[in-house]
This record gives structure tokens, C-alpha cells and sequence, in this order.
């Protein structure tokens, strides 16, 4: 790249790294408190405050979003996850960049499959700061990698072993996210068992190992210095093979979210001209062997990674996030053929703006959806909501030390009241806690002992469980109601602790 190449790479990263995070959340205590944010952001001040993650503070995902819940709640209690996020978004669509300019050097291309990538991600962002999203730069990373070694057939050490420290943080963020790993390593085994290259291969396995084993090793040592190991083994691998296994989802309503997303941005016709692409590097004689396998490698990769969006079985749009990286290659492709067909027809000008035009229309919708977001965070008053308030109120009423539990109300009420959760199960997981009779006799087991000031439900956020009932019935016993606030998502009630 010249100077002035990487200037204008520079000035599309940053354009598209502000425009995204201009479409989720700035301020998740006010903006968006009813999100899964803000059990990882509680999670993160308790780390912060000494906590031990799964042992004293538990959720299904990953240490390493924890860890940089903590880190975010050590810059700045409100606004440091919006700081970790937009380095993440930044090195994504850096290395997004980078992968496009393997294959193409002209600016427009680039910055319509950048567009795309941003529309794709104005839907399944949800706000921001979830796993999925810390992943992003991790698997455009590690595809970005093995596509250099497609086209050269080779790749230094240095990258092999950052490929496997990629790998080994997106595990560690969550399970589900590594099949660009698991398809392109095999790939590649495949291949150099192939090509009788033995010495190579081990040297490419054993690099990569120490890269996924060493980002391991802090996290490893952290839980056995903590004696919380088996937790955290159970929290983020265990208990989320278990709770897989709860969705009422059929195979039918799946296929059909999937279409729906796909649909959403015409990829019908990307993966068709795809596969035509594919077919032609298949036939044309230019191609060398390497090339033609990992094209079908690409394929396998795809099919796997829509496999792994789904294996929950549970329709969260944020899912989605995870194949985003490898749908750059489909969309550039795609584009570079429409654009021979066009070229053909109208000047190099003209045919240019054509398509970028008809770029724009065909991804319409997720244009409204990228308005939308930034009207609604960025330029929509932000008011203070009844979390807030309720927080006020118990933090008005209690004793710094005291300590509250929130039932199934995120994390919210204990980062606005600032005060901590009685039990490690704070807010009570999404599962069905009747297939976790362990988790609700923790709860009262912590609650008899730690006897907290306050207790909060909220009118629909009680499911009819067996846990529910049993709540229910020992506020009645103990507590008695102090005050509730109205809530148009559902009433919040403050028990307050029976005095003696």
C-alpha cells in the first residue's frame, strides 16, 4: 500500500468503526437496561471489587467477555465498555479491510462490502457489548489469515500463532465461535497430508497450539489460584450444552429466521453468483489445484458456521454476528461479477455508479435499520428510566455494604443502586431453573444467610416456575412490600426485609 492508500484505508476503517457504534447503545444504564449488557456489566464491577467470576458471580458465557466487562468497569463505570467496543470494532473492520484488499484494490468495491458489513451488523448488534461482537475481529482476523495462505500457499509463524490466540479468545468468549478454525485447520491438514508436507504441517500445528494455549494458560492459572475451575468449566461450557436443549424452536421456525435474515439483504443472489464464481475457478484452467480445494473449503466453512449460529436453537439476532466476517468474500465476489456484466454496457464512470446505486436499494432495508439506531442513540433525549429511580431509592434507604438480589431483572438495579447481589445467581439465568434444582437452592441458601435488605421482582419477569412460586411464597414469609413503581414493561415491587 502507498501513503496515500493507507490514509484512505484509514479514513474508511474509522468512518465505518463510528458509524456502527453510532448505531448502538452510548449509555447502557439508560439507554438500554434491560439487556444482557448489564449482567456482564455488573459481572465486570464485581470482578472489579473482587468478586470471583462463576464462583461468586455467575453467567453462561465465557471469561473472557468478563474480563473485558472488568477492564471496561476499571476505565470508566458508564462509558469504558463503549471504549473496549469501539477498539474491537476497529481492529474488525481493519482486518476486514485488509482481507478485501487480497482480492481487489478498488476503493468502491471495498467501501460497498464495508457498507453491507455495517447494515448486517445494524441488525444483530442489539445495543452492543456482547460476545458475539468482542468475537468479530477475532474471526476476521483468523479469516483473513488463512486466506493469505490460500493465495500464497504459505504463512509465517508469527501469524500462525496469532491465528491460534484468535481462536483460543473467541472459545474463551464463547464455545460456538470457532468453526472458521475448526473448518479451515482442517482444511489445511488436509491439504499438506496431501501434499506428503508432514514437517510442515506439525510446524503449523504446534505454533498454532502454543498461540491457543497461551491465552489460556492467565485463565487457567486465575481459576485454580480462585478454586473455581469446575465452575467455570460448568458456567461456560456445561450449562450451556444443557441449556441448548430447552428451545421449543422447530427445525421450520429456524429455517425460516435464517431465510428472513438472509433475505433481509438479497443474499440469495450473492451466494448464487457465489457459486457460479466457484464453478468457474473450477473450470477455468488458470486455476491450480490449491485454489480449486479451498474454494469447496470455503463452502464447508459456511454451511458449519450457519450450523453453529443455530445449534442453541434459540432465534437470537445476535447470533447472526458470527458469520458476518465470512460473508465479505460472497458479497466481493459477487460485485466484482455484476460489475464485468455492467461494464460491458456503460462506461467505467457510469457503470460505477450504477452499481453503487443499486447496492444501496437491494440493501434498503438494513439502511432503515441503520437510521433507526442512530436516531434512537444518538440524536433521540436520553431520560433517566425507572431503574434508575429504583436504584435511587434503595441506595437512599441502605447502608453502604448491604447487599440486595433482583430477580431476574438483568443487572441492572445493582449497578444504578450500587449495591451488591447477595448470591452469585444475581439475576437468575433465562434457563429453566426446574432443571437446575441446584441454582435455586443455592439462591436460598445465600438469601437465609446473607438476609439482603431488599428484594425486587418486576410483573412479567415471573415465570410461573416452580423457582417463582417458592420466591413468592418466602417474601410473603419474611419480607414485607415497601413500595412499587410504575413500569409500562411490568410493575417493579421493593420488598423490604421484616424488621427482628
Amino acid at each position: 500500500m502507498s501513503k496515500r492508500e493507507k490514509a484512505y484505508a484509514a479514513c474508511c476503517i474509522a468512518f465505518f468503526t463510528l458509524l456502527t457504534m453510532l448505531g448502538s447503545a452510548h449509555n447502557y444504564i439508560v439507554q438500554r437496561p434491560c439487556t444482557d449488557s448489564t449482567y456482564f456489566l455488573y459481572i465486570g464491577k464485581a470482578i472489579k471489587d473482587g468478586a470471583v467470576m462463576y464462583k461468586d458471580v455467575f453467567d453462561s458465557k465465557g471469561p473472557f467477555l468478563f474480563f473485558l466487562n472488568y477492564l471496561s468497569m476499571m476505565i470508566h463505570e458508564t462509558y469504558g465498555i463503549v471504549f473496549i467496543r469501539f477498539l474491537f470494532l476497529l481492529l474488525f473492520y481493519g482486518f476486514a479491510y485488509k482481507t478485501l484488499y487480497l482480492f481487489t484494490q478498488k476503493k468502491y468495491q471495498i467501501w460497498i462490502v464495508l457498507w453491507v458489513a455495517t447494515l448486517m451488523l445494524a441488525a444483530t448488534l442489539q445495543g452492543g457489548d456482547m460476545s458475539e461482537e468482542f468475537a468479530l475481529p477475532l474471526i476476521m482476523g483468523g479469516f483473513y489469515f488463512f486466506l493469505q495462505y490460500v493465495k500464497k500457499g504459505t504463512l509465517s509463524g508469527c501469524k500462525i500463532l496469532l491465528s491460534g490466540m484468535f481462536c483460543g479468545l473467541a472459545f474463551l468468549l464463547r464455545a460456538n465461535l470457532i468453526s472458521i478454525w475448526l473448518v479451515y485447520c482442517a482444511g489445511i491438514m488436509i491439504w499438506l497430508l496431501w501434499q506428503k508436507k508432514i514437517r510442515l504441517l506439525i510446524k503449523y500445528c504446534l505454533l498454532f497450539l502454543a498461540g491457543a494455549i497461551l491465552v489460556h494458560l492467565p485463565f487457567l492459572f486465575y481459576f485454580l489460584i480462585n478454586g473455581a475451575l469446575f465452575d467455570a468449566v460448568y458456567g461456560s461450557f456445561l450449562f450451556n450444552m444443557a441449556y441448548s436443549t430447552e428451545s421449543t424452536l422447530t427445525l421450520a421456525e429456524l429455517l425460516k429466521w435464517n431465510l428472513k435474515f438472509f433475505f433481509r439483504y438479497h443474499f440469495e443472489i450473492w451466494f448464487l453468483l457465489f457459486a457460479y464464481v466457484t464453478y468457474r475457478v473450477w473450470r477455468s484452467e488458470k486455476s491450480n489445484r490449491r485454489i480449486r480445494y479451498f474454494s469447496l473449503v470455503y463452502w464447508a466453512c459456511f454451511f458449519v458456521t450457519l450450523w453453529f449460529v443455530n445449534y442453541s436453537r434459540f432465534a437470537y439476532e445476535h447470533y447472526f454476528m458470527g458469520i458476518i466476517p465470512i460473508l465479505v468474500l460472497p458479497l466481493l465476489a459477487a460485485l466484482e461479477l455484476i460489475e464485468k456484466w455492467v461494464r460491458k454496457r456503460l462506461s467505467f464512470a457510469a457503470s460505477a455508479v450504477c452499481i453503487v446505486l443499486v447496492m444501496l436499494l437491494i440493501n434498503y432495508p438494513g439502511s432503515v435499520y441503520l437510521k433507526d439506531n442512530v436516531m434512537k442513540y444518538t440524536f433521540d433525549e436520553t431520560e433517566r428510566n425507572v431503574y434508575q429511580e429504583v436504584g435511587d431509592y434503595i441506595r437512599r434507604n441502605t447502608e453502604e455494604g448491604d447487599v440486595i438480589y433482583s430477580h431476574r431483572m438483568w443487572g441492572i438495579l445493582y449497578l444504578t443502586s450500587g449495591r451488591d447481589s447477595a448470591t452469585k445467581y444475581f439475576a437468575m439465568t433465562a434457563a429453566n431453573t426446574d432443571n437446575f434444582p441446584d441454582m435455586e437452592e443455592t439462591l436460598f441458601r445465600d438469601l437465609d444467610e446473607k438476609k439482603p435488605s431488599y428484594i425486587i421482582i418486576q410483573d412479567g419477569r415471573m415465570f410461573g416456575e416452580q423457582l417463582e412460586n417458592h420466591l413468592l411464597e418466602y417474601l410473603a414469609e419474611e419480607y414485607h412490600l415497601e413500595k412499587s413503581f410504575e413500569n409500562a414493561a411490568g410493575n417493579i415491587h421493593v420488598y423490604r426485609i421484616n424488621a427482628g
